[in-house]
């Protein structure tokens, strides 16, 4: 039977469509996202296009006899959006294996307990109390509500990454920390279940009302969206930055994966060097680091420089490579503290784990852009100059003609 004809034997109820309206945009109040204007779909148009109060969406979504009404599920977005990721959206599809072969009634049960076990994932793991369940009729929708008040891009914890995040060729960079986390946030609560087809962003979000008729339907006919669970409007009870860091791992991992997405951009950008190649005079120039201090990026070199040479250059055991940085630390601290509450043991057993994950070889002082690592405390110099005139005992200068610094 096609959809089509199967919309005359499924009725959506007036006020059922209107609980469910109201249901999503009570939450969208409760996190404090605008309501309005707000992004739609439905059946008798193409695409989605703005409403600017309820009574227009009901009547847009009433003219459509209530078939496929969606709601986008963040603001509008334009190029100077500064969104932040407060609403995630778990799709669990049936099994089309498990369909075919046992029917819909035995995918349903199936895809109910994934569900379930993803629930207690959510709620034992990272201690997510709040969310709605919906049924589909292809599956579960799950709608994970946080308290976020900032986007992340503002987090001091991420903020150090964004400079290393080069902007895609057709999108804008400053939303790109928070827009990042709704993919990895479905693949990551989901436990890698939700649906692999769907990659999020802000204005790809559309979330089905409950009550609506879902006509694009991948195993029979059209069906009314049903609400298993409704989600509480309490505060208290969503999550935020402190319920979720540092009690889980959910931002630590985020960090972590922004981290090697910057570090595949930065790889493309300085194009590190094979393993094959002779890089002696490279490894001297950083061993001679490791015996000074510094005082600015040293973050940076942690990360780019010392974790990666430790690791992947000199084959050090975690443990062994952690006393080598810190002995270094410890240098930079007694010369330049670090600020107050700056947990560097954190940082260094972070960036070895890193660099034991992506193999990388530590960047060469060659590639440091001068101006992109000027030492303040040493006068301004990059730290390229300043390592390579300690080495040399003679003035070094950069010259892009002749490949990178020469001594003078």
């Amino acid at each position: 039977m096609s959809n089509t004809s199967s919309s005359f034997t499924v009725k959506a109820n007036e006020n059922d469509v209107m609980d469910g309206i109201n249901s999503i945009i009570n939450m969208f109040e409760t996190i404090d996202q605008p309501v309005f204007p707000r992004n739609i779909m439905c059946a008798s148009y193409n695409g989605f296009f703005p409403v600017y109060d309820l009574k227009q969406m009901y009547n847009v979504f009433k003219r459509s006899n209530f078939q496929d009404c969606r709601i986008s599920a963040y603001p509008s977005v334009n190029e100077n959006s500064m969104l932040i990721p407060n609403l995630s959206l778990l799709d669990i599809d049936y099994d089309d294996d498990q369909v075919n072969s046992n029917g819909i009634i035995y995918a349903d049960q199936l895809n109910k307990t994934k569900v379930n076990k993803i629930l207690k994932r959510l709620q034992l793991k990272f201690g997510i109390q709040n969310f709605m369940i919906m049924r589909t009729g292809n599956g579960r929708h799950i709608l994970i509500p946080f308290l976020f008040d900032t986007p992340f891009e503002y987090v001091q914890e991420m903020r150090d990454i964004l400079p290393y995040l080069i902007s895609r060729s057709h999108r804008k960079i400053n939303n790109i920390m928070s827009e990042s986390f709704l993919p990895f946030a479905k693949n990551y609560l989901s436990n890698n279940q939700a649906d692999k087809g769907n990659y999020p962003n802000f204005a790809s979000i559309f979330l089905r009302v409950p009550g609506s008729i879902n006509m694009k339907m991948k195993f029979g006919v059209a069906e009314i969206v049903q609400m298993e669970y409704e989600w509480s409007y309490d505060k208290d009870s969503i999550a935020s930055f402190g319920d979720l860091h540092p009690s889980t791992k959910l931002f630590y991992d985020f960090m972590h994966y922004m981290r090697l997405v910057a570090g595949r951009q930065l790889e493309r950008k300085y194009r590190f060097k094979p393993r094959t190649v002779n890089r002696g005079s490279i490894y001297k120039s950083i061993e001679f680091l490791h015996d000074i201090a510094i005082s600015d990026y040293r973050k940076r070199v942690l990360w780019l420089i010392l974790a990666p040479y430790a690791v992947n250059v000199r084959k050090m055991r975690s443990e062994n490579a952690f006393i080598w940085i810190k002995q270094w630390a410890n240098k930079c601290n007694q010369t330049y503290p670090f600020e107050p509450g700056y947990n560097i043991d954190q940082k260094i057993d972070y960036y070895i784990t890193l660099a034991e994950g992506n193999g990388h070889f530590p960047l060469s002082l060659d590639n440091l852009k001068p101006d992109e690592w000027q030492m303040k405390a040493e006068g301004k110099i990059s730290l390229s100059e300043f390592i390579f005139s300690k080495m040399g005992n003679t003035s070094v200068l950069y010259d892009a003609s002749k490949g990178g610094y020469q001594k003078v």
